[in-house]
């Protein structure tokens, strides 16, 4: 099943939202996370053939020079799993999950692009979408006080 917000929808935060998500799947659903202006390059093998429960992809950001970074995007749902204090800060009971994320097994070929630049109509409603919604302006206030 893919899960899309639709326009109408506020969430108090981006880690709420997601976890209004998770509260939807049961024990055993896997979980991929992309955002508006991000696109996966790969496929994605089927679940069953996945044998850990954490995966990581390369982040490239076309914008900054062609950086990558890994993120944590694909999990199992096993345990109490929650996003907390940040949209990508999952928890998997007491620990921190996205804090292993250098040493999560990857999967060959697969990455995400971050395309903050694409300007294309469905994206810039999205975004405009989020920004009138104060999810940009929580996220912008969190990254300054870090």
């Amino acid at each position: 099943d893919v899960v899309v917000e639709s326009p109408g929808t506020h969430w108090p935060s981006e880690y709420e939202k997601r976890n209004a998500y998770l509260a939807h799947g049961n024990p055993g659903d896997w979980f991929f996370v992309l955002d508006a202006d991000e696109r996966l390059v790969g496929e994605l093998p089927a679940a069953d053939s996945l044998p850990g429960t954490d995966y990581a992809f390369d982040f490239i950001r076309p914008d900054l020079g062609g950086t990558k970074s890994p993120y944590h995007r694909l999990f199992k749902n096993v345990g109490h799993v929650r996003y907390e204090g940040w949209h990508y800060a999952l928890m998997r009971d007491d620990k921190l999950v996205t804090r292993e994320v250098k040493t999560m097994a990857r999967l060959p070929g697969i990455s995400v692009i971050h395309l903050p630049l694409d300007r294309t109509v469905d994206r810039v409603h999205l975004k405009g979408y989020y920004y009138r919604t104060g999810l940009g302006e929580i996220q912008a206030r969190r990254r300054m006080a870090i």
